[in-house]
């Protein structure tokens, strides 16, 4: 590769066998080249770690970022609307917002497979199919039985008929702040709310003083907005345990919090959608089978049909025509 400079003052990598073209004869790529090294000007550098093969490196809020660049400008550039959208949404101020731990939640979000993440985005946001947003689907909770279409978006975590499986997570969440070393009084204060949370139409009756918690609303707990105040409460309590076999620390505890809070509504919703599959099973050629199967063997069937006559004798004994 050889260094070609323009009049311009802007320099661009070439191979020789296009050193001498002119700039309109250039492909898109070089193109490309050229406008970075427009915008970058004099703050570009060589790279940090010239052992890392990568294309290309940049800063992003000071970071050095020499792979994995693409999801990092993508956060980064609609961070401020985002921001914007969630205070607006939530009548939430800049300190309020600065409170919540986000980095801890797009970051386990973000090491889940792209289906979970998307599950796992719009659960946070309430975006999930249901209520407005199930466009004539038209769907039955499976519980009580009633359409979707009326009713709050965590239905499926509130319906009053699956007190059942309210109990569970309850009680699993329970255990897991037992073995994470949790206070006796703030184990309790969080399993009061949990179940505030997951009561139809429910109203916030705590008589604790306010906490940062208290303000961003419980409702965002359970969707692992967990406020930097209850961190650093872990982390001070952690910190006066002289003896205890295993290091607790306070990111540790919410993490774990976190993850327990995303993992097991999520797979509510998903649980959720296997019951509205089930109840509508359908019989077909004297076979109890789910509505979706159904209708993949018709797509098959048509594509067969389709094909069959462009199949040879032999072919056609392999596909049972």
């Amino acid at each position: 590769m050889t260094q070609f400079t323009y009049s311009r003052n802007t320099s661009l990598v070439i191979s020789p066998s296009i050193m001498f073209e002119a700039a309109c004869d250039l492909n898109t790529a070089e193109r490309l080249n050229i406008a970075a090294d427009e915008l970058v000007g004099s703050t570009s550098c060589r790279p940090i770690n010239f052992h890392i093969n990568t294309p290309f490196a940049l800063y992003l809020d000071v970071i050095y970022f020499p792979n994995h660049y693409r999801n990092k400008i993508r956060s980064t550039s609609g961070k401020s609307e985002a921001r914007e959208f969630l205070k607006d949404k939530y009548q939430w101020n800049n300190r309020l917002i600065d409170s919540i731990e986000w980095d801890i939640v797009s970051s386990f979000i973000s090491k889940q497979t792209y289906a979970t993440r998307k599950t796992m985005t719009k659960y946070s946001h309430r975006w999930m199919l249901s209520n407005s947003k199930t466009i004539d689907n038209h769907i039955i909770c499976s519980y009580c039985h009633q359409s979707e279409d009326n009713l709050d978006h965590d239905h499926f975590l509130t319906c009053n008929d699956s007190e059942e499986r309210k109990e569970v997570r309850i009680k699993i969440f329970q255990q897991l702040l037992t073995q994470l070393q949790t206070p006796i009084a703030l184990t309790s204060t969080l399993i009061k709310v949990i179940k505030t949370a997951y009561r139809e139409q429910h109203q916030s009756t705590s008589q604790i003083p306010l906490t940062q918690q208290d303000i961003i609303g419980w409702n965002h707990f359970i969707r692992g907005r967990i406020s930097k105040e209850l961190t650093n409460t872990m982390t001070n309590f952690y910190q006066t345990l002289i003896q205890h076999k295993q290091r607790f620390t306070g990111i540790g505890w919410t993490k774990t919090v976190v993850k327990f809070m995303l993992e097991k509504h999520v797979y509510e919703w998903k649980y959720r959608c296997e019951l509205n599959f089930q109840s509508k099973s359908i019989i077909h050629d004297n076979k109890h089978m789910y509505f979706h199967k159904r209708s993949l063997l018709i797509t098959v069937d048509h594509f067969l049909s389709k094909i069959e006559s462009l199949l040879f004798p032999k072919q056609k004994m392999v596909f049972g025509l």
